[in-house]
């Protein structure tokens, strides 16, 4: 018992703290795809505009 005493006094703090990070991380990123989701859309609907932007004032085609 006195064992898982002092283990946990010497490892707890740093097992909750990589814990926490991890969960913290795991948000982020789902934070950080919902983003770049949201940044995808924007830029495809830019994309469509510019053309019908360049198709009224007679805009050079796209030759690629």
């Amino acid at each position: 018992m006195d064992i898982f005493i002092s283990t946990m006094k010497e490892f707890g703090f740093p097992v909750a703290c990589v814990v926490v990070l991890f969960i913290l991380l795991q948000r982020e990123q789902e934070s950080h795809k919902a983003e770049s989701s949201q940044l995808t859309n924007a830029i495809n609907d830019l994309k469509i505009v510019l053309a019908k932007i360049s198709a009224k004032i007679g805009g050079v085609d796209d030759e690629r």
